[in-house]
């Protein structure tokens, strides 16, 4: 049996492979992210925006030119991956989350997680959400 992680893949390899293919959910280890009760949410002002990853379909321009610069959002991207210079804004920091500690304080932190990718075929994006 074939699987992928990503809907896309498994129709890709029906068309060109001539094969089955059988598309299966991304898991995520509950104790890394134990699941807990959802809370009353109450957003901050300005609004805290998180976006995490470093894979290479990001897509950091529009999320830097959807919320840059304005001053409603305070945001947060955490990648190992250059940005460019002219992508920067006063209300944008840029660094990275690495080790759980830091994504437990960054997910706990944001108010609003944001996973901007490129069309792709690969599961990109999958282990954000």
């Amino acid at each position: 049996m074939l699987t992928t992680l990503a809907r896309d893949n498994a129709e890709l390899c029906r068309r060109y492979l001539g094969r089955d293919a059988e598309f299966v959910y991304y898991g995520l280890n509950t104790q890394d992210f134990p699941p807990v009760e959802p809370q009353a949410w109450r957003p901050n002002r300005p609004l805290r925006i998180a976006a995490i990853g470093n894979d290479r379909d990001r897509d950091w321009r529009t999320f830097l030119a959807a919320f840059g610069g304005d001053e409603r959002y305070d945001v947060r991207l955490a990648t190992r991956r250059r940005v460019p210079r002219e992508w920067h804004a006063p209300n944008v920091k840029i660094g990275s989350a690495s080790g759980l500690a830091k994504q437990h304080e960054l997910y706990a932190w944001a108010d609003v997680i944001v996973v901007p990718l490129r069309p792709n075929f690969h599961a990109s994006g999958i282990t954000v959400m």
